[in-house]
């Protein structure tokens, strides 16, 4: 009964009152699936064409920046699942990204991760995905500001942002008072863990290629990558026994930022914000 309310489109996300529709967004064209009396499924599938035709544009080189240069840099700004489902998928599968593209993702709020990412970069050269349903998400919006002085700075007085920056968005009103003009929308019923096959994912379609059968794959290898990682860490925190803790622990070598989001996103909420939250009802 709950997986068939789920494809109902009715809200099962009981916390914030909306639907939990992430199977819309692999639904094949002609597949109905309603939210609100609204069939979600065309406007899926509008979203992704324009994702295909700007991946395109990108990597022909149609897509310029101020000077005329084409874009070599994508820089995904996002927290949360805005972040951590495009740069694991984007780690699996570098093996069939362009090689001639550099892909930087940016999550952390302290300034040394945002300099990190644009560390040895051009302006010029340079494409800023600002990946917020809101667009009010505190530590997304101060790296975007940062990165819009970043390119500032680096760019002659005067330079047209808006081939810089394109948002993932669906507050196009505070996406377009950045700078923005470029958005590409999703909607409240997509969960920020299920985001990837979203709009969400345009670093990656840039990375890999918009082509479906390349999002089939990403489908299953990300699929069971994270319930490969997450049983290992699971073991390990259960108190299993020392292989499959050592077994993860390696893993976390080789998805640093990953683990390091997770563990740490998750003790910040589990001890400061209560405690927060304390001071100000005194």
């Amino acid at each position: 009964p709950r997986i068939e309310a789920m494809y109902r489109g009715d809200r099962i996300n009981a916390t914030e009152g909306r639907a939990a529709l992430h199977v819309a967004l692999r639904a094949p064209r002609g597949v109905s699936m309603q939210v609100d009396g609204q069939d979600v499924v065309p406007p899926v599938h509008q979203v992704l064409e324009r994702m295909a035709a700007f991946t395109q544009r990108g990597h022909s080189g149609a897509w310029t920046g101020h000077t005329g240069r084409r874009m070599r840099n994508i820089v995904n700004i996002g927290i949360g699942g805005s972040d951590l489902g495009p740069v694991m998928a984007y780690e699996a599968l570098r093996h069939y990204s362009r090689r001639e593209l550099h892909f930087r993702f940016v999550s952390n709020v302290d300034g040394s991760d945002f300099a990190e990412a644009v560390q040895g970069l051009d302006a010029a050269e340079t494409l800023f995905i600002v990946a917020s349903k809101t667009f009010t998400t505190q530590e997304t919006m101060a790296n975007a500001h940062a990165a819009r002085a970043w390119f500032d700075a680096g760019m002659p007085a005067g330079a047209d942002r808006s081939r810089h920056f394109v948002g993932v968005t669906t507050n196009l009103q505070a996406a377009a008072e950045f700078g923005i003009q470029t958005t590409f929308g999703f909607w409240d019923w997509v969960g920020g863990r299920y985001s990837l096959w979203s709009a969400i994912g345009l670093p990656l379609a840039i990375a890999i290629g918009a082509n479906a059968a390349i999002f089939s794959v990403v489908n299953g290898v990300l699929l069971r990558a994270v319930g490969f990682v997450f049983a290992l860490a699971a073991s390990a925190a259960l108190g299993a026994s020392v292989g499959p803790a050592a077994d993860a622990y390696n893993t976390a070598l080789n998805f640093p930022n990953l683990f390091r989001r997770i563990f740490a996103e998750g003790a910040f909420a589990a001890a400061f914000v209560p405690a927060y939250a304390k001071t100000l009802e005194t």
